[in-house]
C-alpha cells in the first residue's frame, strides 16, 4: 500500500464515520440505512446488550429506541486514530468460541465464529441416523425481533423466530386456542428445535 493509498482509504473511512453520525442525528434513515450492508449484525453482549441481526432489525430498534424527532442526539468524532496495513502484513491471534463446522450440544443457540466473524447457530438434522449437531451459518433474516423464553406470543403468527435475550433462536409455539392466522391465548416463545 503506497502513502496515497493509505491517505485516500483514512479520509474515506473518516467521511463515512461523519456521515453514519449526521444521517443519524437528523434522523435521515433512508440515507443511514445506505452506510449499512444487508448482512450487518450489532452484537452487544458483551455489554449486557443483545445480538441483532440484519440492518433492516438494526434500524427498526434504532428509530424505535432514539427516532422520534423530540429525542435529539449530537454524535461528534474526533482525532481519529486509524492505523493502514498493508495487504501483505499478517497477524495473528488465538480466538476462543465456537466454530462452523463444530460440533455442538446447545441446540438453535447463536454465536459469533471468531475465525470469520459470521453469526452461527447451532443445528443439525433429526432423525434416525442423522449427525449429531453442529455449528453452522443460517439466514436469519426472517428472525423478527428479540422475545424471551417463556413469554406469551399470542397474537403472533405462529412458528414466527425471534432471537431471545440469552441468544437463542425462539419461535412461536402455538397453543389450539388461535385463529387460522395468529397464535392464542396459551402460546409461548420457545427454544426453537425441529
Amino acid at each position: 500500500m503506497n502513502d496515497d493509498t493509505a491517505l485516500m482509504d483514512i479520509e474515506s473511512i473518516k467521511q463515512l464515520k461523519a456521515r453514519y453520525c449526521r444521517y443519524l442525528d437528523t434522523k435521515d434513515w433512508d440515507r443511514w440505512r445506505d452506510l449499512f450492508t444487508d448482512d450487518f449484525f450489532g452484537d452487544t453482549t458483551e455489554a449486557g446488550g443483545t445480538l441483532i441481526v440484519g440492518v433492516d432489525e438494526f434500524m427498526a430498534y434504532t428509530r424505535n429506541t432514539i427516532g422520534k424527532p423530540s429525542q435529539a442526539t449530537v454524535h461528534q468524532v474526533h482525532g481519529p486514530e486509524i492505523e493502514p496495513r498493508p495487504t501483505t502484513t499478517t497477524t495473528s491471534a488465538t480466538a476462543s468460541g465456537p466454530r462452523i463446522g463444530e460440533p455442538c450440544s446447545d441446540w438453535s443457540k447463536i454465536a459469533r465464529d471468531p475465525s470469520t466473524g459470521l453469526t452461527i447457530i447451532c443445528d443439525g438434522a433429526t432423525g434416525a441416523g442423522a449427525a449429531p449437531p453442529h455449528w453452522t451459518t443460517d439466514d436469519l433474516s426472517h428472525v423478527i425481533g428479540v422475545q424471551t423464553i417463556g413469554t406469551s406470543c399470542a397474537g403472533s403468527q405462529p412458528y414466527a423466530m425471534a432471537i431471545s435475550p440469552d441468544d437463542y433462536l425462539v419461535a412461536c409455539f402455538p397453543s389450539d386456542g388461535g385463529s387460522d392466522q395468529l397464535a392464542g391465548q396459551g402460546s409461548t416463545w420457545q427454544i426453537y428445535h425441529p
